[in-house]
């Protein structure tokens, strides 16, 4: 049943707003998802209609089904005017959405992006360190789903770049790197993030960047100055950590970056820099990962080289391998992801970006059937991406 305080929210006309209310209608009546009118004229984006409701008599911390308030979803949606007005209102900016996920209007701000309304929400008063469940910050949260504008505002505005999170005590910088958030990665280490910081488990952000097979943050970190030979808590380098989780092009990266600190720099016979006639040293051909001054140095010292380049030389085939099933299990996906993407932009195609047939009510279900599709085609582009 559609109900016509909803409807009129949905709307924003404040006019028959305020004659509903005046003939007896409940101000804060919910629909079938709990929520009053106030949760749908914040959401909708109508500042004078919000109000109005507030004035009227409105719960400013009515929940709807999911424990949200109507700050909480206006921050949600990214309204910056509508935030304000509601705290200025008297919203309650530590006021936390379902006891499933403990979420502040600060938290979902920055988990959706918007960093116009994380800054105002910290700017009116929101506590940086409030902790949702699992112990996640708001950076946290924005961190994870790779949202930079919103990191660099909770950076700036001095939110704690080593608060760590209750399971595996991981910073916002270990989130970027283990999900390839390169600008996060740059953003978080400019605002002052230890680079080395460690998690429970004695892993450093390298070791999640290298763990998850993410090329491009480890490219960043090992720029960034990281130790590359850094041991988590079991004594493993984040060679040893990509190596066993097969991802032989990270392997490949790692090794090519130790070697130019180690190997690269002399002759592993002689420690020579430069080959017999002045020029480069040359590559062992079979493993690539040692250099010699002379065909004399690589000989003398094959005896000693010889079992360490074998089983180099096997490990690197064996990658090579992987690297070509991965290849094709990654085309064979893509395809797979190109294809609901396709049949998902028929869908979108069908639904009106601005709804204007129908009542109010039914507008707004249109929108919110479109920002469910958006929402999987977001997803759906997130792991093409990936």
């Amino acid at each position: 049943m559609l109900l016509e305080l909803h409807e009129r929210a949905a709307a924003g006309d404040v006019s028959a707003l305020r004659k509903l209310v005046r003939r007896g209608k409940d101000v804060n009546l919910a629909d079938e998802d709990g929520a009053t009118p106030l949760h749908v004229a914040a959401g909708m984006g109508f500042l004078e209609a919000t109000r109005a409701l507030v004035e009227l008599g409105a719960n400013i911390e009515a929940r709807n089904h999911e424990g949200a308030t109507s700050l909480h979803a206006t921050a949600q949606v990214g309204h910056l005017q509508i935030t304000r007005a509601l705290v200025e209102l008297g919203a309650r900016l530590e006021a936390k959405d379902t006891a499933l996920t403990q979420r502040t209007a600060l938290h979902i701000g920055a988990q959706y992006g918007h960093a116009g309304v994380t800054r105002v929400l910290v700017e009116l008063g929101a506590n940086t360190e409030a902790k949702a469940i699992g112990e996640l910050t708001a950076l946290h949260l924005a961190a994870s789903r790779g949202h930079v504008g919103a990191t660099r505002a909770l950076v700036e505005l001095g939110a704690d770049t080593e608060a760590k999170e209750g399971r595996a005590g991981l910073t916002p910088l270990h989130q970027a790197a283990q999900y390839g958030y390169v600008d996060v990665i740059k953003a978080l280490v400019a605002g002052g993030a230890n680079k080395m910081a460690k998690a429970v488990d004695g892993c450093t952000p390298l070791h999640l960047a290298a763990g998850f097979g993410r090329v491009e943050s480890v490219e960043a970190l090992a720029e960034l100055g990281v130790d590359l030979d850094a041991k988590d808590a079991s004594g493993q380098t984040a060679l040893d950590v990509t190596v066993l989780a097969g991802h032989p092009q990270v392997a490949r990266l790692l090794r090519k970056l130790q070697s130019a600190d180690s190997q690269a720099k002399a002759c592993a016979a002689c420690g020579s820099s430069s080959g017999s006639s002045g020029g480069a040293l040359k590559q062992c051909s079979r493993c690539k990962e040692v250099k010699y001054c002379s065909a004399l140095c690589q000989k003398t010292h094959w005896r000693q080289h010889k079992a360490y380049c074998k089983a180099a030389a096997a490990a690197l085939a064996e990658e090579e391998e992987q690297e070509r099933k991965l290849a094709e299990r990654r085309r064979e996906v893509e395809q797979a992801v190109a294809e609901a993407q396709r049949k998902m932009q028929l869908q979108l195609k069908d639904l009106p970006p601005n709804p204007t047939s129908g009542t109010p009510m039914e507008q707004q279900q249109q929108r919110k059937e479109r920002q469910r599709a958006r929402r999987v085609n977001d997803a759906l582009l997130q792991m093409a991406s990936e």
